[in-house]
């Protein structure tokens, strides 16, 4: 059994490795633990427009990571997947799908993503 101390060992880790996050363009498989990229890339990939640093927020046995891309950032394309990385091992760390997001010059995207332990 991991320790209600242990689990804020684990998220502190998180908060600490995973520094940024990404869109992508393509997405005609479903997330698999096996994948290592998005846009079928290693790690984040492309539009590099896209990549940037993640704030979070760490509570007792959770964390939130927060991620904006500007109405000035990657505009004029449709994105389809969003992905957690840390720049210090260049390692994909999560993956999600989603229906065809279009982001115009006066759109700005926000995602918050919350990983808890229990």
């Amino acid at each position: 059994m991991i320790t209600l101390d242990g689990k804020n060992i684990i998220i502190s880790s998180l908060a600490t490795d995973i520094d940024q996050a990404g869109l992508g363009t393509v997405s005609a498989t479903n997330p698999n633990e096996s994948d290592t990229g998005l846009n079928s890339n290693t790690n984040l990939g492309t539009p590099a427009a896209t990549i940037k640093a993640v704030s979070n927020d760490t509570s007792d046995k959770q964390i939130a990571f927060s991620y904006t891309l500007l109405s000035t950032e990657g505009t004029a394309t449709t994105y389809k997947e969003f992905g957690l990385s840390s720049t210090g091992t260049d390692k994909l760390f999560n993956r999600q799908v989603f229906y065809d997001l279009y982001h115009g010059d006066t759109d700005e995207i926000d995602i918050t993503q919350v990983i808890s332990i229990r």
